[in-house]
């Protein structure tokens, strides 16, 4: 249905493009754990639930590229801390959507609820 509605109203183009800006935009955001060795040499690694929490909200992201905007929609993490790194993410997300988008404006974040939203303007 949506390879349809691309065809008809905008680009089948602009869909390949939102899926692969979109896993571009989630590998970006993808916090990693750091891995820590024991004495013996072998690897020990420590979950991290801010990390965690922060990483399945990455995962609900997503870009929609049309011919005249394109929409970011980021899910905001649960906890506090979460949304802290979140919080400090905001201009390098921002940076990051602009470099894959260069004839495009970019809003400020708009916070609804428990969304992120970032619209981007075609340039004239």
């Amino acid at each position: 249905i949506e390879v349809v509605k691309r065809i008809i109203h905008d680009s089948l183009i602009n869909y390949f493009k939102s899926i692969i800006q979109t896993l571009r935009l989630r590998r970006f955001l993808r916090q990693s754990e750091s891995i820590k060795y024991t004495d013996e040499g072998k690897k020990s690694v420590s979950l991290n639930p801010v990390i965690e929490n922060f990483n399945r909200s990455a995962q609900k992201s997503i870009v929609n590229v049309s011919n005249k905007k394109i929409i970011v929609f980021l899910h905001i993490p649960n906890t506090g801390q979460a949304q802290k790194i979140l919080i400090d993410l905001e201009s390098q997300i921002v940076r990051e959507i602009s470099s894959y988008n260069l004839d495009y404006y970019f809003s400020q974040p708009n916070r609804i609820k428990n969304q992120l939203w970032i619209v981007g303007t075609k340039r004239r």
